[in-house]
């Protein structure tokens, strides 16, 4: 039977979550016989959490807590703190929440603690380091304006996005980022930057109890806010069916960006709209990509994806192709659609997206980092699963019945269509995009 070649992960690593009094929420996974330590910090502050007259603070504030701190006024001591041991440091800000991590030895995780409270709960938020910074962000705004593939994404989100908030990244524009000042940031600090709106997850081979307290002691004197933290806007989505032709003098090769109305975590929360996504364009054995690419040659990169948050939900797909194939493309693509229609999920395909999703959590299992990285963003979501066990047993129980019914709501839901190109596209070379 095909069934009994399914990945069994074994031994996975143990997960344990605690609250601290200031409402921090602590989450430990324990890894045996590894020589790493990793700690990141999810706070539920990205860009959609600023004022729309404000747009880029959340991205701007995650420079400026870098630039020094009550313990570490100069930004070199700080950063030595990690660097001087060999370990690593970043931090990233979305849509939805900012998060900041360190990975280095495990010896060495107080460091890491240390690092992050420093960044999170003492910084200077100084205006010598605020005007350095605009000049920074500014250009960092700058660059993006020169890449075809964001100022695309960016049209794409203005045909479905009705809020200006969903049409750039967290950086803003260069407008966005010279509108901005200290008093402005700072308040966005305050709002957003407290214990009862942060998760933080460590991995490492440390005990759940020796861990936690080194939290506490790090944490313990971060204070709650006084007021409640903005919360995420919901979207105004026009998932009405449209067709927009993007041109930009840039584009080397034409890309074709779907975006469909999806489930949203609220409504599912295991993995089987992952596997559907997987078996229609995700991966190297799914349906778009072994015909469109494999069988006939049509576009060296394509795919499918899906967003889910607690309040809407998004499929995509995007393709990159020759303009004189644009047609062509259109007709391979309906025909998989087709294909999707009449010929249901096989158990092989099953398994196969199956193993694919079990053999990467083992893959994640060995990496400290990997690990913080994934359960962060279960944490973040408003159902998360509470180990590793509950992960695997999410995966395996899926059944083609369920994926066949995701398949059929990426089929009929409406499609906003973006192609970019050099020359003008007429709606009509990509209406059996539409037909599917």
């Amino acid at each position: 039977m095909i069934s009994d070649n399914l990945v069994k992960p074994e031994n996975l690593p143990e997960v344990q979550s605690k609250i601290l009094a200031n409402g921090l929420e602590h989450v430990h996974i324990t890894v045996a016989d590894t020589a790493t330590f990793s700690a990141r910090v999810g706070l539920r502050a990205g860009a959609l959490h600023a004022d729309p007259a404000e747009q880029g603070s959340a991205h701007f504030l995650e420079h400026l807590v870098f630039s020094g701190t009550k313990k570490y006024p100069k930004k070199t001591d700080l950063y030595d703190l990690v660097d001087f041991v060999g370990g690593s440091h970043n931090a990233a800000t979305g849509w939805h929440a900012v998060n900041y991590y360190v990975s280095l030895l495990a010896r060495d995780a107080d460091k890491a603690l240390e690092f992050i409270s420093e960044v999170l709960v003492n910084p200077l938020l100084r205006i010598e380091d605020f005007n350095r910074e605009q000049s920074i962000i500014t250009d960092e705004a700058k660059a993006r304006l020169s890449s075809v593939s964001y100022l695309s994404w960016v049209e794409l989100n203005k045909l479905y996005f009705g809020d200006r908030r969903w049409h750039t990244s967290a950086v803003g524009t260069p407008e966005d980022v010279k509108a901005l000042d200290l008093e402005k940031i700072t308040n966005f600090y305050h709002n957003h930057y407290r214990p009862d709106n942060a998760i933080i997850v460590t991995a490492g081979p440390q005990s759940f109890d020796d861990i936690h307290t080194r939290i506490t002691n790090w944490f313990s004197g971060w204070e709650k806010g006084t007021t409640t933290a903005i919360a995420e806007p919901n979207p105004t989505i026009d998932s009405n069916q449209k067709f927009a032709n993007f041109q930009s003098p840039m584009a080397e090769q034409t890309t074709i960006q779907l975006i469909k109305p999806g489930p949203t975590e609220l409504q599912v929360s295991d993995y089987s709209q992952n596997i559907a996504s997987a078996i229609i364009g995700g991966e190297s054995y799914s349906r778009m990509f072994r015909h469109i690419r494999e069988d006939l040659g049509l576009s060296y990169g394509l795919g499918t994806s899906i967003d889910r948050r607690p309040n809407y939900g998004c499929w995509h797909f995007g393709a990159g192709l020759d303009i004189e194939n644009i047609v062509t493309f259109s007709s391979a693509y309906n025909q998989v659609i087709k294909d999707l229609k009449s010929k249901k999920v096989s158990e092989s395909e099953l398994q196969r997206a199956k193993n694919d999703l079990l053999t990467t959590i083992l893959f994640e299992c060995e990496r400290t980092s990997a690990l913080t990285d994934f359960w962060l963003s279960e944490y973040l979501s408003p159902n998360p699963l509470d180990s590793m066990e509950a992960v695997v047993d999410s995966i395996v129980s899926v059944t083609d019945s369920d994926v066949d019914s995701w398949i059929a709501d990426y089929i009929s839901a409406p499609s906003t269509i973006l192609v970019t190109s050099k020359n003008q596209v007429s709606e009509s070379d990509i209406e059996q995009l539409y037909e599917a």
